[in-house]
């Protein structure tokens, strides 16, 4: 495009304001905005301090999950394997077939 294409162009696009026709006379009236009141940030340590006692309790539940395993294992152990013979408890020997 030449220079002279471009001025043409331009020329025959209206300037239209933003303000309005009659800017410099009537001026909008400015947008009163409310201030916006934040409240103050809690510090680092009020914040998380529900989640480390969530935490907390969770290990707490786990723990107590895996001790009751454990507890299980001994009753299985003290209950039902103490009668069996050690070879079977241990699965060295295996019941003989009656014929």
């Amino acid at each position: 495009m030449e220079l002279m294409d471009v001025e043409e162009t331009l020329r025959s696009r209206p300037l239209v304001n933003s303000q309005g026709t009659r800017f410099p006379h009537d001026v909008p009236p400015r947008v009163h905005i409310p201030q916006i009141k934040l409240t103050p940030m809690q510090s680092a340590a009020e914040i998380f301090a529900p989640w480390y006692e969530e935490c907390d309790q969770l290990v707490q539940l786990a723990d107590l999950h895996d001790m009751r395993g454990r507890q299980f294992d001994r009753w299985y152990e003290s209950q039902y394997l103490s009668n069996k013979p050690p070879g079977m408890a241990m699965g060295m020997l295996s019941p003989s077939r009656r014929e």
